[in-house]
């Protein structure tokens, strides 16, 4: 799969974040926010990651 730019946030939205992935493993986070938002997780390496 080639890799591919995603924009994300942190739940409230104050943090702001890019990275560069091929998304190989989505895991699924089992806390009662991310169960409520149906949030997926990626592991990426630090340098496919750029926070605003």
């Amino acid at each position: 799969m080639q890799e591919k730019e995603y924009v994300g946030s942190c739940h409230c939205g104050s943090v702001q974040f890019k990275i560069i992935t091929d998304a190989p493993e989505l895991t699924t986070c089992d806390c009662s926010i991310c169960i409520r938002k149906n949030a997926l997780m990626v592991k990426v390496h630090e340098t496919k990651f750029e926070a605003h």
